[in-house]
C-alpha cells in the first residue's frame, strides 16, 4: 500500500535525482520517509542504506548495530555510516583506514553476547576442548573455489582441526565442535559439514553440536570450554573479550594473516598460532591450559576489549536503549 501513494512516488523521483539514479538506495530512503521515523535501527551494518538515510535526515537518529567482525571487503559498499554501535575500537580503526565517514562511533560490544550474559547463564558441565567450525560447502568442491582466500581457509581449517583432534586423543580430553551449519535437518549444509568432519576424524571420537538460529547455544558451549580453538571466528573474539581461554589459528596462513592483519594485531602471543606443525600447536595449547586463570583473564580482558568492548554490567542493549531514549526525550 505504501508504494502506491503519490507522496511515495514523488519522493522516490526526488531521491533518484539526489542519489544520482541509484534506484535501490532511492527506493529504500523514500520508503523509510513514508513512516516519518524519529529513530531507525538496523542490524544490517554493512548496508549502505542506514548511512545514506542518516546523513540526509539529521533530525532522525539512525543506529547501525554491528553483528559480526568486519574487514575491508565487508565495508566496501558503505559510503558513509550513521551512528555506528561498534564491537570495539578496532572497528573504528578499520573505518578510519578505509576513509569511511560516520556520524558517531560508539564501542558497545556484542549485543547478542550481552543479551546472553544478562540472562545469567548456568553452565551445566565443562568441556575440555571446543572447536569453532569455519566450514564452507566449497571446502570439498574445488571447482567452486574461485579465490586464493577460500583455498587458504580450507587448508588452515583442516590443519587446525586435525591437530586439535590429535591433541584431544593423546591427552584423553573430550572435543566438541560447534557446527557452522545452523540447522540440523533443514538448510545450511549441516549434513555436508557432518560428513566433512567425520571424514577428517577417521573414526576418532568427537562431538558435533548443531546450533539453531536465534538461540544462544553456541555461546553456552563456548562459555563451557576450558579452551576454545578457532580459525577466525566472531564467537572466538567474543569469548576472548570476557576472559575465556582462546587459541586463534589464523596466523598459520600467511594469506589469511595478510588479509586480516588488523584483526590479529593486538592479540597476545600466547593465543595466536604462527606455525602449522603439531609440535607448535601442542606447545601453545599446553601453555594456555597451564596459565593461571586470573593472570590470563586480566590480559585477555585488556586485549579483548580492543576488539569487543564488552561490559557485563553495562550490556549493549542498555546503551542502545539509552541512545534512543535520549533522542526521543530531546524531540518531545
Amino acid at each position: 500500500p505504501v508504494v502506491l501513494r503519490w507522496s511515495f512516488l514523488y519522493r522516490f523521483l526526488i531521491e533518484c535525482i539526489n542519489r544520482r539514479f541509484r534506484y535501490r538506495v532511492a527506493y529504500l530512503v523514500a520508503l523509510i520517509d513514508q513512516y516519518k521515523p524519529q529513530v531507525v535501527i538496523t542490524f544490517s551494518d554493512t548496508s549502505p542504506i542506514p548511512g545514506e538515510y542518516g546523513w540526509s535526515r539529521p533530525d532522525a537518529l539512525v543506529l547501525s548495530v554491528q553483528n559480526a567482525l568486519r574487514d575491508s571487503l565487508n565495508l566496501s559498499k558503505i559510503r558513509k555510516a550513521p551512528v555506528y554501535m561498534a564491537f570495539g575500537h578496532s572497528t573504528k580503526l578499520l573505518f578510519d583506514k578505509e576513509n569511511i565517514p560516520y556520524q558517531r562511533m560508539v564501542p558497545v560490544g556484542s549485543i547478542i553476547l550481552g543479551l546472553f550474559l544478562s540472562h545469567r547463564p548456568i553452565i551445566e558441565f565443562q568441556r575440555d576442548l571446543v572447536f569453532v567450525s569455519s566450514y564452507r560447502i566449497d571446502f570439498e568442491k574445488p571447482e567452486f573455489r574461485n579465490t586464493a582466500i577460500t583455498n587458504a581457509i580450507a587448508s588452515a581449517h583442516k590443519c587446525l582441526f586435525v591437530n586439535l583432534l590429535r591433541y584431544s586423543i593423546e591427552n584423553k580430553l573430550n572435543l566438541t565442535v560447534i557446527a557452522k551449519g545452523k540447522v540440523r535437518y533443514d538448510g545450511e549444509h549441516f549434513s555436508e559439514e557432518e560428513n566433512y568432519f567425520k571424514k577428517l576424524s577417521g573414526g576418532q571420537p568427537f562431538t558435533l553440536s548443531s546450533t539453531i538460529k536465534n538461540t544462544y547455544k553456541s555461546y553456552s558451549i563456548g562459555l563451557s570450554a576450558n579452551l576454545l580453538v578457532a580459525l577466525d571466528s566472531t564467537l572466538a573474539y567474543e569469548m576472548f573479550s570476557i576472559g575465556k581461554k582462546v587459541l586463534f589459528g589464523i596466523g598459520i596462513s600467511k594469506t589469511l594473516s595478510k588479509e586480516r592483519d588488523y584483526d590479529i594485531e593486538y592479540l597476545p602471543e600466547e593465543v595466536l598460532l604462527t606455525n602449522r606443525s603439531y609440535d607448535h600447536f601442542r606447545a601453545k595449547v599446553n601453555i594456555l591450559r597451564n596459565l593461571n586463570r586470573d593472570d590470563y583473564e586480566s590480559n585477555a580482558l585488556e586485549k579483548g576489549s580492543i576488539y569487543i568492548h564488552q561490559k557485563v554490567n553495562c550490556p549493549p542493549h542498555k546503551t542502545i536503549n539509552e541512545e534512543i531514549k535520549k533522542h526521543l526525550e530531546k524531540n518531545i
